[in-house]
């Protein structure tokens, strides 16, 4: 029996330890293959963060792109806005210009239309007046006053003595240059035909008003001592009559009439005093045309115009007890208009450039205009 008891215990003892030697072997196996699946796990997740480094990375750079374009966006935008408000002032600008444009088309065609009347009332006067000459065969028929042209022809007769009157009805009277709002105007001066002296005062009944404006003709043939090629007009701004004519004392008469081309008074003016031509450059608005009306008409404006082409006044100065004439041309300071300024420094005796003090650029435009008339 107690063999028997003895191998039983053996025997259970053997199973325990196989029984603990397959319940560890059963763990171990369990361990294995939970670290097997753990690794798998680990390296599914390692994949998955490496993916999303990824796109986070590409995210990062297309939002860099965008920040980038964003700016270039805003930067041409800020571009677009400057360019359109420039536009939209030199739009401006080009409306204001084109409207004082129109208005004095419009005051030249007035004026055109009012020296045609004034031609054919011209006309028909001195129609009548030759018919009534003829018909009644007067000894001292009215004299017609000649248009004065200053040329490089030598005068005829006594050309100082012949034309004193008109020269000295001319200073006394306001000149109106050839800035395009004052020679439109018919009643800016107001002159009797009693300033001309007895030869012309015998031939009007009553006063004579007009005003004076210069036209210009070609610059390249003016000479350096002032000889102007062009003519002075006079426009009436009132009727004349004359004593035994028919004409019709309603209609204007000017007061100078076409009787012989090419009449001069620049030699008896150039010998009683000399001539300097002097010419005002600059840019547009720097106050050329303010301070030529200042020098020789002593007169403030505000609403000079701009000037067109170029403007010219005569300033006659006592010098150390000479007199000396200067004539002064105002040349328009638009960039279309610079090739028409240049032919007026070829023969002039002296420039003066003016410029704005409140701007800068007006006066950093100096040196160009300085190697323009250098050229």
């Amino acid at each position: 029996m107690q063999r028997r008891h003895q191998n039983d215990i053996s025997d259970l003892q053997s199973r325990i330890t196989r029984l603990t030697k397959q319940k560890d072997e059963q763990k171990a196996q369990e361990s294995r293959e939970e670290s097997t699946k753990l690794k798998k796990q680990i390296y599914d997740l390692s994949e998955e963060n490496a993916d999303l480094k990824r796109t986070l990375l590409e995210t990062q750079t297309n939002i860099s792109l965008l920040q980038t374009d964003l700016d270039r966006l805003k930067n041409d935008f800020a571009d677009q806005n400057a360019q359109h408000e420039r536009e939209k002032l030199l739009l401006k600008t080009i409306i204001e210009e084109s409207t004082g444009y129109s208005n004095q088309i419009q005051l030249l065609n007035e004026a055109n239309k009012s020296l045609y009347d004034s031609n054919d009332s011209m006309r028909f006067a001195l129609t009548n007046i030759e018919n009534e000459k003829k018909r009644h065969s007067s000894p001292n028929p009215p004299k017609e006053a000649p248009v004065i042209t200053y040329s490089r022809f030598a005068a005829e007769d006594d050309p100082y003595n012949k034309y004193s009157d008109v020269a000295s009805w001319a200073n006394r009277c306001k000149d109106s240059g050839v800035s395009l709002p004052r020679s439109l105007g018919y009643s800016d001066i107001d002159c009797s035909a009693s300033d001309f002296g007895s030869e012309q005062s015998h031939s009007s009944d009553e006063p004579w008003e007009g005003s004076v404006s210069y036209i210009n003709s070609e610059t390249e043939t003016m000479e350096a001592r002032s000889e102007v090629d062009g003519r002075i007009k006079w426009t009436p701004s009132r009727p004349v009559s004359r004593s035994g004519s028919t004409a019709s004392s309603k209609r204007r008469l000017p007061a100078f009439t076409p009787k012989k081309e090419g009449l001069t008074i620049g030699e008896g003016s150039q010998s009683s005093s000399p001539i300097y031509r002097l010419v005002l450059a600059g840019d547009a608005g720097s106050g050329k045309s303010s301070f030529l009306l200042r020098l020789c008409l002593n007169e403030f404006r505000g609403d000079i115009p701009t000037t067109l082409g170029v403007d010219f006044q005569m300033k006659k100065l006592l010098v150390d007890g000479d007199y000396t004439t200067l004539q002064i041309w105002d040349t328009a300071g638009q960039e279309r208009f610079r090739s028409i300024a240049k032919s007026y420094f070829r023969k002039a005796h002296g420039v003066l450039l003016m410029y704005d003090v409140t701007s800068e650029a007006s006066f950093l435009n100096v040196r160009q205009w300085i190697d323009e008339i250098k050229v």
